[in-house]
């Protein structure tokens, strides 16, 4: 970042991507003269606003949160004063604290930069822009306030040269071509799987546990009662947070829980709880992007994510920096659209594909052949489903169809050998009819 060109970087998950802003920045502005130089005592001490020098962008308060620490610790005796600024608290404070002493580099989520543009904020002296987590934060739908950042920035410096950059882990296509709009004459840096979703440290293994969705808290309880180390779970929604969290205390497990509906201190008490003294967080996806919770030896997607950027951020939380970890998901009949993604990563990762997964693959790309030949042959593809469930029957997977380990439904109990083939209708191997007529 040193030369002044706009930059789009992304890497491997827990590779160092905030030291690699973070350093850059602290260097220039130590070369380029003191802190605040462009701002004289009496002017600060009369507009009582903040003039930051960098803008650092991050989608959620845990990350912003996380940067300003890592920030603090590379300023130290460097006279240069990094802030953080995101929702969730009340305003008023911050604008109290960015106002005392001001800042020279600004870490925030994009609403409450907004927020504080107009009253507190004057971006009349930046110089680096960072987007980290790029893609995430688009995603959520900040473009609006991105570009409303950038535009103030060009016009309140008046032409001055700014650097922007973009980091993530995985930048998907369509997140490249917005990148056109806020990065001009930029260059990219891919360090892993060049023009693919995102790649995946080696040091992670990966490992598939195929389940059927009714008894996957049976499961869990069975795969992590005798881990040692940190374990963090990941599920799709805040209900499944609950319901997990309340099974594993049943059990006596001690555990912490993170979603969207804590309020912010709630959160960072819960992050705090599993940093520090239990060993177990279940959390949605506000823990996926960019946390950097020291020593998380596995990862368990209780719920696969329904994309598989997701997929890489969330098992990233572990085999980070050099570290080994694993990460295993749940593989149930409702990720059928998450298959050959999550092949193709494992593929790309060297890891080794279960045999029941493989055939899953072939019995996908057979049955969307045999429809693609139904709809070029001109005749009109209807199914019936069989009964209330997924594949009809009885309990809503289908007559004496075993899914998990060639067991019946009634039957909660599971074997430990993971090995045995999955089977369907009680014959390894596929149904043709699959369910339907």
């Amino acid at each position: 970042m040193s030369n002044g060109i706009n930059l789009m970087a992304s890497s491997q998950t827990g590779s160092g991507k905030t030291a690699s802003f973070l350093i850059p920045i602290i260097q220039n502005l130590l070369n380029s003269g003191p802190p605040k130089g462009d701002v004289s005592k009496e002017e600060f001490k009369k507009t009582r606003k903040c003039y930051p020098l960098a803008i650092i962008m991050a989608p959620t308060r845990e990350l912003a949160i996380q940067i300003h620490e890592e920030a603090r610790k590379f300023c130290h005796l460097t006279g240069i004063l990094p802030k953080v600024i995101y929702g969730g608290k009340e305003s008023y404070n911050q604008q109290r604290y960015l106002s005392w002493d001001g800042c020279d580099i600004l870490i925030a989520t994009p609403g409450r930069l907004i927020d504080f543009m107009e009253r507190i904020v004057d971006l009349s002296f930046v110089r680096f822009i960072i987007l980290d987590e790029a893609d995430r934060m688009l995603d959520m739908g900040f473009e609006p306030q991105i570009r409303s950042v950038l535009d103030k920035c060009f016009e309140m410096t008046q032409g001055t040269d700014i650097q922007v950059a973009m980091f993530s882990a995985t930048f998907p296509k369509e997140v490249r071509g917005l990148a056109e709009k806020y990065l001009q004459k930029y260059i990219y840096v891919g360090i892993g799987s060049e023009g693919k979703s995102g790649s995946v440290s080696k040091s992670i293994q990966q490992v598939l546990v195929d389940v059927r969705q009714g008894i996957k808290n049976q499961v869990l309880f069975e795969q992590i009662k005798n881990l040692e180390g940190k374990i963090l779970i990941f599920c799709a929604t805040k209900r499944a947070v609950a319901s997990v969290y309340t099974y594993l205390n049943s059990k006596n497990l001690f555990v912490a829980n993170i979603h969207g509906d804590l309020s912010q201190k709630d959160r960072e008490a819960e992050l705090g709880l599993f940093k520090n003294k239990c060993s177990i967080l279940i959390a949605t996806d506000v823990a996926s992007r960019g946390l950097d919770i020291p020593d998380v030896a596995y990862v368990i997607n209780y719920d696969l994510p329904t994309n598989i950027e997701s997929y890489i951020h969330r098992i990233g939380r572990t085999g980070r920096i050099g570290k080994s970890g694993v990460a295993m998901s749940f593989v149930t009949d409702l990720d059928e659209p998450m298959f050959n993604k999550l092949y193709n990563v494992m593929k790309d990762s060297n890891q080794e594909i279960p045999s029941w997964f493989n055939e899953l693959i072939r019995f996908k790309y057979d049955k969307e052949e045999r429809y693609g030949q139904q709809n070029r042959a001109g005749k009109a593809y209807h199914h019936k489903w069989r009964g209330s469930g997924f594949r009809g029957g009885r309990g809503g997977y289908g007559g004496n169809r075993n899914f998990y380990r060639g067991r019946d439904e009634e039957d909660v109990g599971y074997d430990s050998d993971y090995s045995r083939p999955r089977t369907y209708g009680g014959n390894t191997g596929y149904n043709d009819n699959f369910g339907y007529e």
